[in-house]
């Protein structure tokens, strides 16, 4: 038996340092890929636009660090919380109409409108909890990403000003 256990560590072990190389490799990679991806927008866009490009990456860094204080906890208590009633109530409908002699199709209709209380309970929550997002479209924003009328994408074609 000590010989089955050995041999399941040894193999737990391998499996350990295969991931980590793996996993080192791919940080690598990843840190290789954004030095060459500043490279070549520092080439492409300038100074200034790279500025404003790392600048935005900066603030998305400091943006989600929230989120490791624990904000997705407290998230996933809330959502639970929709879940677990949305659940109770799903299988005590779905047990009552099987109890009632209805057949499958019934107690599939029956967790559907589980479904559907859950979605009207989450609903408040994420206005109130939560408040829904802003749809908020300047008309200015980004136009330096959108084609003029002149820009010819790909150059397929001939632009006539």
């Amino acid at each position: 038996m000590a010989a089955t256990e050995l041999a399941a560590g040894h193999a737990a072990g391998e499996r350990a340092a295969k991931n980590t190389a793996v996993r080192a490799a791919g940080e690598i990679i990843g840190k290789l890929g954004s030095l060459v991806l500043l490279a070549v927008l520092a080439r492409k866009v300038g100074d200034a636009r790279l500025g404003i490009f790392v600048f935005g990456l900066a603030w998305t860094e400091v943006a989600m660090t929230p989120v490791g204080l624990g904000i997705d906890q407290y998230l996933m208590r809330q959502v639970a919380s929709t879940i677990v009633v949305q659940r109770l109530l799903a299988a005590m409908l779905g047990l009552a109409v099987l109890l009632a002699g209805f057949g499958v199709v019934a107690v599939a209709i029956t967790y559907s409108l589980g479904a559907l209380v859950r979605l009207a309970m989450s609903m408040p929550l994420l206005r109130t909890r939560l408040a829904w997002p802003r749809m908020i479209w300047p008309p200015d924003v980004r136009r330096e990403i959108r084609p003029s009328r002149c820009d010819c994408w790909l150059r397929l074609w001939s632009c006539s000003a």
